[in-house]
């Protein structure tokens, strides 16, 4: 049974995303696709955890970032 002191956490609003019929840049797509993998638990983060994806050839897309 739920208190009157409960606390309901609400989601943000996700970015606007272009329309499907809409031409978009490769930087676009690709936050895309990275935003609904997170979403969907099927993103590995990290070195380690990309190298063990990488190794069992179950890697699709692989993307590294520049930090500098």
């Amino acid at each position: 049974m739920i208190g009157d002191d409960a606390f309901v956490a609400e989601a943000p609003a996700p970015a606007q995303a272009p329309a499907l019929g809409e031409p978009m840049d490769i930087m676009t797509a690709l936050q895309l696709v990275l935003r609904k993998s997170r979403a969907h638990s099927g993103l590995p983060r990290g070195l380690h955890e990309a190298a063990k994806v990488i190794e069992k050839h179950a890697a699709q897309l692989c993307v590294k970032r520049n930090v500098g």
